[in-house]
């Protein structure tokens, strides 16, 4: 499961390097279009109530202010930690 993929409802998740999984799920989904449709939809809902304009806005805002404190509170010095 994802930040937007919940579970079956929303799309499926396929690990990374997992060729026979993809090819799995690509041959469900080129065969099953009626089953996949809803997905479809129910993903659009929920893009729609997570992505908004106003929401994304507010979201770097928010970041941007955070990083502002970060600087002053060192001085200028910026510290970049992987």
């Amino acid at each position: 499961m994802t930040f937007i993929n919940i579970g079956i409802e929303t799309g499926i998740v396929v690990p990374p390097s997992e060729t026979a999984a993809l090819r799995q799920v690509m041959g469900y989904v080129s065969y099953n279009p009626e089953e996949i449709k809803p997905m479809g939809q129910r993903i659009d809902t929920c893009y729609g109530q997570l992505f908004t304009t106003g929401r994304i806005a507010r979201s770097y805002v928010a970041l941007y202010k955070e990083l502002l404190v970060d600087a002053k509170s060192s001085k200028g010095h910026f510290t970049i930690g992987f």
